[in-house]
C-alpha cells in the first residue's frame, strides 16, 4: 500500500511531505516512527487515499483519529 506521511513543524505547518510503500497500517506507523526527525518537528500525519490514518506529536501518545 502506498502512504503520505506529513511532517509538522512545532507550529503546526508542513514542512516535509514522503510517500512510503508499507505492507499495511501498522507497518507505515512503525516506518514513519523511524523516519520522523524529532529534532526538527513537532509530529505528522500518515495519510492513506486521502485520509489520515494516524497521527502523531512529539511528546504525546499516538492517536488514531475517529471514523
Amino acid at each position: 500500500m502506498i502512504y503520505e506521511v506529513v511532517f509538522k513543524d512545532h507550529g503546526g505547518k508542513i514542512y516535509s511531505k514522503s510517500t512510503l510503500e508499507a505492507a499495511d497500517d501498522e507497518a507505515a506507523i512503525a516506518l514513519a516512527r523511524r523516519i520522523h526527525r524529532s529534532g526538527v518537528g513537532h509530529g505528522y500525519d500518515i495519510v492513506k487515499d486521502g485520509t489520515v490514518i494516524h497521527s502523531e506529536t512529539f511528546g504525546s501518545k499516538p492517536t488514531k483519529p475517529k471514523e
